[in-house]
């Protein structure tokens, strides 16, 4: 019985820590990039605003009450046009982003980026060269 509620709980710890990372991920990392969101504090307001509303509004239409509607109602075209006010930040070399009100923009120069010649091997054995960004690391052997 032990050994079970042991497992149970490496089932639940592995679950916390994938609903953790995946949050991490999407929310406060930039796009797909180790740089933290600017601003990480207004947006994860407007985050907990989103969710908080339509739970209150919810509440108040058990209770017999009228909703009140504070979530931002601009379509994501509205939305995009106000993007285009933000500048670009940085992220690395060549890749610049930028974010507005859960619209996103993420650019790369391809001739800004520093290419790296890299040979590795195919599933089949065969040597593969590819060119990848310099300071990154290659994909593994056997995985193209």
């Amino acid at each position: 019985m032990q050994k079970i509620i042991q497992i149970g709980q490496i089932i639940l710890g592995l679950g916390v820590a994938y609903v953790i990372s995946a949050f991490l991920f999407s929310e406060i990392f930039l796009g797909n990039s180790p740089t933290i969101r600017p601003h990480l504090d207004t947006y994860l307001a407007k985050r907990v605003q989103t969710i908080v509303n339509p739970v209150s509004n919810f509440v108040a239409q058990l209770r017999g009450g009228n909703p009140t509607h504070i979530v931002d109602t601009a379509t994501v075209a509205e939305r995009a046009v106000e993007l285009e006010k933000v500048p670009f930040a940085q992220i690395a070399v060549g890749v610049a982003a930028h974010e507005r009100e859960g619209v996103s923009e993420t650019t790369y120069d391809m001739k800004k980026i520093k290419w790296v010649p890299v040979t590795i091997k195919g599933k089949n054995g065969q040597p593969i060269n590819l060119f990848i960004p310099e300071g990154t690391k290659p994909p593994p052997d056997g995985i193209l």
